[in-house]
């Protein structure tokens, strides 16, 4: 999961946001849930594609899709290591 510099996960992501916790965002919503965050893939950089990725998830499980991510759509959220 991404986390931050203490090492804790409670995290939020947001459009414009560019990290490492972005890019493991970004190999989730394409390895787990098949989403399209760019003509490259993952690249660490929460644009619109991400954020319209992330959208369609969090409507698939029914949280509110306000393309953020945060303590709500962490508690949903498969990630990239995890998925199956």
């Amino acid at each position: 999961m991404p986390s931050t510099s203490s090492g804790e996960t409670n995290c939020w992501m947001l459009r414009g946001n560019y990290s490492w916790g972005v890019w493991a965002l970004q190999m989730a919503l394409v390895n787990c849930y098949g989403q399209y965050v760019g003509p490259n893939g993952p690249d660490s950089d929460f644009g619109g594609n991400t954020f319209n990725a992330l959208v369609n998830v969090q409507k698939a499980h029914g949280i509110k899709a306000d393309g953020g991510y945060g303590r709500q759509t962490r508690s949903v959220l498969k990630f990239y290591w995890f998925c199956s």
